[in-house]
Order: C-alpha cells, then sequence, then structure tokens
C-alpha cells in the first residue's frame, strides 16, 4: 500500500503486513473502535506512523518482529524509554509527550483484540490498561481573533475566507471540506448564520441517545410540571439543584439552562459511562450548537459518569428536582435507584420519572408478557408475581407519597412521580435476583426477530420480597 509520507523507521515485514491490515480495516470501518464507520485518510496515516515508531523500538529493544506478541511489561518500558529520553525523535530531541503514542497503541490493541476474537473466538488480555487514559492537553489550545487577523493578512487570497470559516463556525478542517451549500442557513431573525454539520461528517459521530428535550419530558408528567415547581421552588429558596438521570447528551438540561440562566439554578446530569458525544463538561458547548439551544457559557451543567443503581453519589436530603426518561429501563437494580432518589431528594423535593415501557406490546417475547405493567420491572412474593402499582401503594398508605401512573400523552409508558414529604428512609425490602435478571439489549442484534420495538432493550429486574424488613427508621 503506497503511503503519503514516508516513516524514518524500517519495521519486519511481518509488522509491516500487520500494519497495513489495522489500516486497511480501518479505512472502511472494519473492527473499529466506538464511533462507527470508516476514517479519514490522514487519520489512518498518523495512527501508522505512531504505530511503525512503536514497532521499531519494539524491534531494537526486544528483537520483536510481531508486534501483537508484545507483553505489557515490554510495552510499558518502551513509553518509559520514549518518556525519559533514552528513545529520541529522528532529528535526536527528545519527544515532549508520549500520550499520543500511548493512545494510538491502545486503538491498535483494541483492533488486534476485536479482530482475533471474531477469528479464533477466543479473547487476547488488555495490556493497554495501565498507559494513560487520556492525552496530554497542551497549553496552547485556539487562537485569538488578533491572531487570526495577523495570520488571514499574511494568507494567500484563496485562504482567507475559508480561515474566517473556520474560526466563526468552530468546525473541524475535516468537517469543513465536506460541507454542503444546504448547511448553510441565515437567520436573519437573529442575524446570524447557522451551520448544520451533519451527522455523518462529524467527527465524533452521530448523536448516540436521540434529541429528547424538555418538551418530550414534560409532556409525561403533564403540563410543564417541571418547570412550574422549579419555579416554585425559587421563590421560596436561593438555589435549586436539578439532577436528570440519563441525560444522553444534555438536550433536555440545555434548555433548562436556557430556561433558567441565573446561577442559583445548578444542574446536573448523570450517565451510566462516558461516549463520544458526551465524556466532558465542555461537550454541552458542542452539543447546544448541534440542538442550536442557546445557552450561557459559563454556567453550564455539571455531568457524571457512573452506575445510577449502585447509589447516587450526592449527599442526603441535597437536590430539589430529579427528572429521567428512557432511562431508568436500562438499570439493573432500579429498586436501589428509587430508595437512593428518596434519600437525596430535599424535603419536599420532587421526582419526575419515567421508569418502564410497554409498546409495541404485541410483539414482546413471551417472558416480558409475564407483567404488563411493568416488563422490565418484576416483583416476587413467593411464586406470585405483584404488580409495582399494588406493592408501592403499601408505602403510599404508610405516609410516603409516591404516586405510580401511566403517561397522560402515552398511556403504555409508566411513571412514577415522588415528594419527599417525610424525613423516613424509605426501603423497600426487595432482593434483586441476580440469575433472572440481565441485560435485553445485549440480545437485541443476534438476530432480525429482536431489532426494533420489540422489547429487546433495557435490563429486565427481578426481585423477591423480603420476608423481614422494617421499612421505617427516622434519619
Amino acid at each position: 500500500m503506497k503511503r503519503g509520507r514516508q516513516s524514518f523507521y524500517k519495521i519486519s515485514q511481518q509488522n509491516e503486513t500487520l500494519l497495513n491490515q489495522w489500516c486497511e480495516d480501518w479505512r472502511i470501518g472494519k473492527n473499529v473502535s466506538q464511533t462507527k464507520g470508516g476514517r479519514e485518510e490522514v487519520t489512518i496515516q498518523n495512527n501508522y506512523q505512531r504505530l511503525k515508531t512503536i514497532c521499531a523500538f519494539a524491534e531494537q529493544k526486544f528483537k520483536i518482529t510481531d508486534i501483537t506478541k508484545i507483553t505489557e511489561q515490554q510495552i510499558l518500558e518502551i513509553f518509559h524509554d520514549m518518556d525519559v529520553g533514552k528513545f529520541k525523535k529522528p532529528n535526536g530531541k527528545p519527544y515532549t509527550t508520549i500520550a499520543n503514542f500511548q493512545s494510538r497503541f491502545k486503538v491498535f490493541w483494541g483492533w488486534w483484540r476485536k479482530k482475533n476474537r471474531k477469528e479464533t473466538g477466543k479473547d487476547i488480555p488488555d495490556i493497554t490498561q495501565d498507559l494513560l487514559p487520556e492525552r496530554h492537553r497542551p497549553d496552547f489550545t485556539y487562537l485569538t481573533k488578533d491572531e487570526i487577523e495577523k495570520l488571514t493578512n499574511k494568507a494567500n487570497h484563496d485562504y482567507k475566507n475559508l480561515i474566517w470559516f473556520y474560526f466563526d463556525s468552530g468546525v473541524r478542517p475535516q468537517e469543513g471540506k465536506k460541507v454542503l451549500i444546504k448547511d448553510i442557513q441565515v437567520d436573519d431573525k437573529n442575524n446570524c448564520v447557522w451551520l448544520n454539520v451533519r451527522d455523518e461528517i462529524a467527527k465524533k459521530g452521530k448523536l448516540w441517545y436521540r434529541s429528547r428535550g424538555l418538551d418530550i419530558m414534560e409532556e409525561r408528567f403533564g403540563k410543564k410540571p417541571i418547570q412550574k415547581f422549579i419555579q416554585e421552588r425559587l421563590q421560596s429558596q436561593k438555589e435549586v439543584r436539578v439532577l436528570e438521570i440519563g441525560f444522553g447528551e444534555g438536550k433536555c438540561l440545555l434548555e433548562l439552562r436556557s430556561l433558567f440562566p441565573e446561577k442559583n439554578v445548578k444542574l446536573y446530569g448523570l450517565n451510566h459511562e462516558k461516549r463520544p458525544t458526551m465524556s466532558q463538561k465542555s461537550d454541552f458547548l458542542k452539543n447546544a450548537q448541534l440542538f442550536k439551544v442557546k445557552t450561557p457559557k459559563n454556567d453550564l451543567p455539571i455531568p457524571y459518569f457512573y452506575d445510577a443503581g449502585s447509589g447516587l453519589q450526592f449527599n442526603s436530603s441535597s437536590l430539589d428536582v430529579i427528572i429521567s426518561q428512557v432511562a431508568f429501563h436500562y438499570v439493573a437494580d432500579k429498586a436501589k435507584l428509587i430508595e437512593e432518589i428518596w434519600r437525596v431528594l430535599k424535603p419536599n423535593g420532587k421526582a419526575f420519572l419515567h421508569i418502564d415501557s410497554a409498546n409495541a406490546w404485541e410483539s414482546y417475547p413471551d417472558f416480558m408478557k409475564m407483567n404488563q405493567e411493568t416488563p422490565r420491572f418484576i416483583i416476587y412474593d413467593g411464586a406470585k408475581i405483584i404488580l409495582l402499582s399494588d406493592f408501592l401503594n403499601k408505602y403510599h398508605k404508610k405516609g410516603y407519597n409516591i404516586s405510580f401512573g401511566n403517561s397522560e400523552a402515552k398511556p403504555l409508558q409508566r411513571n412514577l412521580i415522588i415528594t419527599k414529604n417525610i424525613q423516613k428512609i424509605l426501603r423497600l425490602g426487595l432482593k434483586l435476583e441476580l440469575v433472572s435478571t440481565f441485560d435485553l439489549t445485549r440480545w437485541m442484534h443476534t438476530d432480525s426477530s429482536k431489532i426494533g420495538d420489540t422489547g429487546w432493550w433495557g435490563t429486565r429486574s427481578v426481585y423477591r420480597m423480603r420476608r423481614s424488613n422494617k421499612n421505617e427508621t427516622r434519619l
């Protein structure tokens, strides 16, 4: 394969063949990592050059002519030697950072593991776990307007407008070269121009959580009850704290920030894991452009990434409002999460929770039809299934303001509205039966009959009622 840039290093034919396979796979989007699809040629070339350097150092230090045979100890030693200056650049200068080489090796090793798993059915150990998890962030990150003016004054005439276009829009060069006339829209009302960076050309790929915003969230529970409750709390206290469980790319939180730009409304989001389009606080600004939401730049929501079912990492009685839509479905220990929501709510705080759905009921598998009310939240009392509504009604009678019901707008969607009206710990007395609880989504793509709205998504959580349980304890 002809390369666009000649490397200073020579490597074995075996390593050269392996790297060519990697590049060819990435060119067509085969055995890639999180973001699907083929990679840009410039990305492939950069990856190739860095891996060729690592292969050369492995051959030089350990006589390894097949990079897939390298051990964890050996790769760590190579990166250590690069870091301390034992291995230098072709110009004789030391490497200022090795993070880019480490991150590319992580990507390569992920490709090799996936490729080998497909071909042999065996898993290869991950030897990259102790490499740096994040790239070094250089001090230089942007050009000021004055610096751009100096640059354009010296630039070729053909490039001046292009430079200003990139500066004003914030679009990456790899994205900008694929922009079409139809992607640019003039907004006379707001005296600006919108640039639509289409999903298929965006460097980070498609938004993965769909574009559910505040309007859909509110519709599930009535006529804007969330906004009204926040306004009510602001009248009686100096600060209101809001948490969204399963905030995706942040559209709902961004719209709340736009509605409540005051700094006394604190916004938090919790996702199960980081994704390419939401992994840090600054991603809110990028996604605000995609969603076309005007939001203050200096007081963005604060994101967290962990399993909500393992417990909420907030102090007791610390949150005023908790909201969630199409997120409870994926939590394994749903009962624990309900208990945790009660714990972290302030006195008279409120939670608006969309907890399950029974859409396309006829196409659900038979075991999901055991409980039409909440097919992903099953409670057994002995051999008998207890409906969640009946179970929670017992707590409602004991004074806990927990209301189960169907969505007014979408009757097949199940909601919980919780108001923390009493200062008691909520203990539901349910034991998660792990042997019967499983991730439905994992099976979705095993065959065509499970794809679509067939119930094969989320996590089916199965509980057994505990016989001895003290439901009420003072906080």
